[in-house]
């Protein structure tokens, strides 16, 4: 597994979506192998609904409470299957060939990553080596 995406999710329907459908477009003829987590922290606007019928291949952690920004990507991480782990909240698209490109670049500059594993609860990295985390904050 080359990328796995997490998003964290609470009462973001339309923007989920937006965002899957993005991702799905972006990389539907890439070479990566992926994977999309969202972790819907008990949403109740149907963002559930959506994803079980729109989303089937997505996987999903669905919380009973909201566990907030941190914890929540901590959980998708921790079941991520990818080389590199890339965070994003529900309100991106990626554009075409965003993504390919951001895991060259990571390929590439193994110097410009992130190798923290966990975010605290207040969305701060925790500072311990694991797995490398992509920002989209070089392009």
């Amino acid at each position: 597994m080359d990328l796995s995406i997490i998003i964290p999710s609470f009462n973001t329907k339309h923007l989920t979506q937006r965002c899957l459908r993005s991702i799905v477009e972006t990389l539907k003829h890439s070479k990566l192998a992926y994977e999309i987590i969202v972790i819907d922290n008990a949403s109740r606007d149907g963002s559930v609904e959506m994803l079980n019928t729109q989303f089937p291949q997505v996987l999903k952690i669905l919380n009973k409470e909201n566990v907030g920004y941190g914890t929540a990507n901590n959980m998708g991480l921790n079941i991520a299957k990818g080389k590199y782990a890339l965070m994003l909240n529900s309100d991106i698209d990626a554009l075409n060939g965003s993504l390919e490109r951001l895991y060259a670049f990571a390929q590439g500059h193994p110097n410009h990553l992130s190798e923290e594993n966990s975010i605290t609860r207040m969305g701060r990295f925790n500072h311990h080596a694991g797995r490398c985390l992509l920002s989209g904050m070089y392009f």
